[in-house]
C-alpha cells in the first residue's frame, strides 16, 4: 500500500498528516480509524500533480524487521505450531499486536518461510550443546561464525565475549564436530545460500 505525507496545509488537512493509497485507488487520510477520504480515485486520475505537488510518498522499508504495517496490509506470521499463514493487519487487535511486538511480522510469505528455517536450525543447533559459558571466570567455551572471505564454517575461543550466539561448546573438538555433523543448519542460521 502506498503511503503519503501531506506537504502543505489543505482547508481540511494539516500539513504532515499520513495518507494512503486505497484498494480502491482513493487518497485516504489515516486518521487511526476508518479513515477518511481526501480524494477520489477519479480526481487524482485527472489531476496526477495532487500527490507530487501536495504529498511526499514514504518509502516503505524493504525488509520485515524495519517494516511496521498498516491497518489492512497483508502480514504473514508464524502460529504457535511453525506454520505460516497470513492475515490482514489491525492494530487494534492484540493477536496482531503481539506478533508485530514478538517480531512474527512478515511481508511475504517467503521471508516467513526463512525466518521459519532459521527458528528450527537455531533449536537444533541449540540441542546440540549443553554447555553453559561462565564468562566471569573467563570460561566462554568455543562459537562457530562464518567466515564470508573464506566461505567456510569456523570455531573460535569466545573467553569473555558475548555476542548473542544460539550456542556454546565446551571444547574446540565439540564445535568442530558441531559444523561437521550440523553445516547446513549452521548456513541456515547464519542465512548463507547452498552453494550448488
Amino acid at each position: 500500500m502506498k503511503r503519503y505525507k501531506l506537504l502543505k496545509d489543505l482547508p481540511t488537512f494539516k500539513a504532515g498528516g499520513l495518507f494512503y493509497i486505497s484498494e480502491y485507488g482513493a487518497l485516504v487520510y489515516d486518521d487511526g480509524g476508518f479513515g477518511v477520504m481526501a480524494y477520489a480515485q477519479s480526481t487524482l486520475e485527472k489531476f496526477p500533480n495532487i500527490l507530487t505537488e501536495w504529498f511526499e510518498e514514504i518509502k516503505e522499508p524493504t525488509n520485515s524487521s524495519n517494516w511496521k504495517p498498516q491497518r489492512g496490509d497483508k502480514i504473514w506470521y508464524l502460529d504457535e505450531n511453525g506454520n505460516t499463514n497470513f492475515t490482514y493487519f489491525d492494530e487494534d487487535d492484540s493477536y496482531h499486536l503481539s506478533r508485530f511486538e514478538f517480531g512474527n511480522t512478515y511481508r511475504t510469505s517467503g521471508e516467513c518461510e526463512l525466518a521459519r528455517e532459521r527458528r528450527l536450525a537455531k533449536v537444533r543447533l541449540q540441542r546440540t550443546s549443553d554447555f553453559n559459558p561462565d564468562f566471569e571466570s573467563g570460561n566462554g567455551g568455543y562459537a562457530v561464525f562464518y567466515n564470508y572471505l573464506y566461505r567456510k564454517l569456523y570455531s573460535m575461543p569466545a573467553c569473555r565475549t558475548d555476542v548473542g550466539e544460539p550456542v556454546r561448546y565446551a571444547t574446540e573438538e565439540d564445535a568442530e564436530k558441531s559444523i561437521k555433523e550440523n553445516e547446513r543448519d549452521w548456513k541456515i542460521y547464519f542465512g548463507i545460500k547452498e552453494e550448488k
